[in-house]
């Protein structure tokens, strides 16, 4: 899937942000796993030849945004919780549950972290945390660990 199909996404999912009836519908999915009204938002804005867990990527980065509105366009997970871990010392123990997980259980994994961003003030990339849902696997893993520790390398150099 080209990142053009993210990117198209996303910036559609944020001009829905105003639409305080749109925002709650895919907030009460991320929540509460109310697929069928996050159902009238999301699926216009889907391309059509989705499998059914790429469905499900898009559905949740959907519902997280609706929960965090502040969108940034560089780095991934990694980085976004190594931002938390300086003012939270079990941001770390959080992280190595998040590489662990596999491809179902990420999704569950999510909201707490957004909503410690949101509270917090930092934003998400969540184009690239699309991307990374789709093709979750070692590679990411390995990608969002890079992110994650290398800014820890980077505060006390």
């Amino acid at each position: 899937m080209k990142d053009e199909v993210f990117r198209r996404f996303v910036d559609r999912v944020i001009k829905k942000s105003d639409n305080v009836g749109a925002m709650a519908k895919l907030e009460r999915f991320i929540k509460s796993d109310d697929i069928i009204p996050a159902c009238t938002v999301v699926e216009a804005l889907l391309p059509p030849y989705l499998k059914e867990r790429q469905r499900k990527c898009f559905y949740v980065v959907a519902g997280l945004f609706a929960c965090h509105h502040s969108d940034c366009r560089k780095g991934n997970l990694g980085k976004t919780v190594s931002l938390l871990s300086f003012s939270d010392t079990s941001a770390e123990r959080r992280f190595l549950r998040l590489l662990g997980a596999d491809s179902d259980e990420i999704f569950d994994m999510l909201f707490s972290v957004i909503t410690q961003a949101k509270s917090k003030n930092i934003s998400v990339n969540y184009e690239r945390l699309l991307h990374d849902l789709i093709y979750w696997g070692d590679k990411i893993k390995h990608q969002w660990a890079r992110s994650f520790y290398r800014s820890e390398v980077e505060e006390t150099v």
